[in-house]
């Protein structure tokens, strides 16, 4: 892929994989859309005055596609947040 032949990108929304062999698989589905949202929100930001972010494809628009994969939570209970963001980070959230 040659990013200079794109002047617009679209980005998908993040999306994740819990590890086969994770011990917990249950995630509450608020607290993912909340990453999720962050993430996007921070691809959004690492764009801005760079490249303009459009919704569709078209001529010259590169679409990223961002998947965060083999999650292992083995700890039901505490927060998807405090699971992966360190507690030094989560503490000052």
């Amino acid at each position: 892929m040659d990013p200079k032949k794109y002047d617009k990108f679209m980005v998908d929304s993040v999306i994740f994989y819990l590890a086969d062999k994770s011990d917990y698989k249950g995630i509450d589905p608020q607290e993912m859309k909340e990453l999720a949202d962050l993430f996007n929100k921070d691809i959004a930001a690492a764009f801005k005055d760079k490249y303009p972010l459009v919704a569709e494809p078209g001529p010259n628009v590169g679409r990223i596609r961002i998947a965060i994969t083999n999650i292992k939570q083995s700890r039901p209970g505490v927060s998807a947040v405090t699971s992966i963001i360190p507690s030094e980070l989560a503490s000052a959230l």
